[in-house]
């Protein structure tokens, strides 16, 4: 990914897409059943009324349709007001259950329950396609962890990994050491794009003398005070760690997603990575691992319904 394909800070919001728009008029919405008043009435509109604006509107027991054959959307709501209210509220509900909702939603069904956004939507259930509740989940709040097979990223004992070390100069001894005192940057973006964190496990490999070696986001500069894995002299020892990727728009180098390894003690080091913490599995490449990640997202799926449920019933039990 080129750096004119990676989008500015003002459009990630950080590392994360949050667009608002404002607007003060109803715009765009096509197709018969909803009117205009110059001016409100007091009354309330009855079932075979137009729609009235700046009133109450009461349906009663029928449902309200709208549909379009516009090549736009078929309703576009915005707010111009400069507090940023949002467009479209939904009021809140009784508990959406599996019991009282699936019955009636076609699936895509959004439910304002006890403040958070709850959704419908079809999952496998012996064999059969029907209607199950879980919480909205969006790329902007929460991640996704996905795994990958295995990949040997860094090993300095075999050179040919040394292509993914940024800042090899001055921090590399002779037989491709990490030097005492010393952090490479590790670069990640072969895998990962707008990663948040990274599974791996980092081996030291006969350091010449006690120590300690840490995974940090940025370069730590002094010697970080905490440890991915401590070692004694001679050692060959593995850790496993979750790390904070390092991301940086301003590098001149393009290079968005990586880590730093620091070691206290002259040594080989070698990193293994199996997994990244992402908002979207589409964020971990290559193409190659797309089967992996569909199988991954199916999973998950399942695991959100269910703890949703879960959720939804001990919040109903609380009330």
């Amino acid at each position: 990914m080129t750096n004119e394909d990676k989008p500015s800070t003002d459009a990630m919001h950080g590392r994360r897409a949050l667009l608002t728009r404002g607007g003060a008029v109803l715009a765009g919405v096509a197709g018969a059943g909803v009117a205009s008043a110059i001016t409100a009435p007091a009354a309330n509109a009855a079932p075979g009324d137009a729609v009235i604006q700046g009133s109450d509107n009461d349906a009663e027991a029928t449902t309200t349709g709208l549909t379009s054959t516009s090549s736009d959307a078929t309703l576009d709501l915005s707010n111009g007001n400069t507090a940023n209210v949002a467009p479209l509220r939904l009021a809140p509900v009784a508990t959406p259950s599996a019991n009282n909702v699936s019955a009636q939603s076609r699936g895509g069904d959004l439910f304002n329950y006890d403040g958070e956004l709850v959704m419908t939507h079809f999952g496998q259930e012996s064999g059969v396609a029907e209607p199950h509740v879980g919480f909205a989940h969006t790329s902007y709040w929460s991640n996704t962890m996905v795994t990958i097979e295995p990949q040997r990223v860094l090993d300095t004992r075999d050179s040919a990994t040394h292509d993914n070390i940024v800042n090899k100069a001055g921090n590399l001894d002779s037989k491709g050491r990490l030097i005492a005192g010393k952090a490479i940057r590790v670069r990640l973006d072969g895998l990962v794009n707008f990663g948040d964190a990274v599974n791996a496990n980092l081996t030291v490999v006969k350091p010449l003398a006690n120590g300690y070696a840490s995974i940090t986001p940025e370069n730590p500069g002094a010697a970080p005070s905490t440890s991915s894995i401590n070692y004694v002299t001679n050692q060959i020892i593995g850790n496993f760690a979750v790390a904070p990727i390092g991301w940086e728009e301003g590098e001149s180098d393009g290079i968005w997603d990586y880590v730093y390894l620091f070691t206290y003690a002259t040594t080989h080091l070698v990193l293994d990575v199996s997994g990244f913490a992402v908002p979207h599995v589409s964020m971990v490449n290559p193409p190659a691992f797309a089967a992996l990640g569909a199988q991954h997202e199916d999973k998950q799926a399942k695991r959100r319904q269910m703890a949703a449920e879960h959720l939804l019933k001990v919040k109903g039990q609380a009330k």
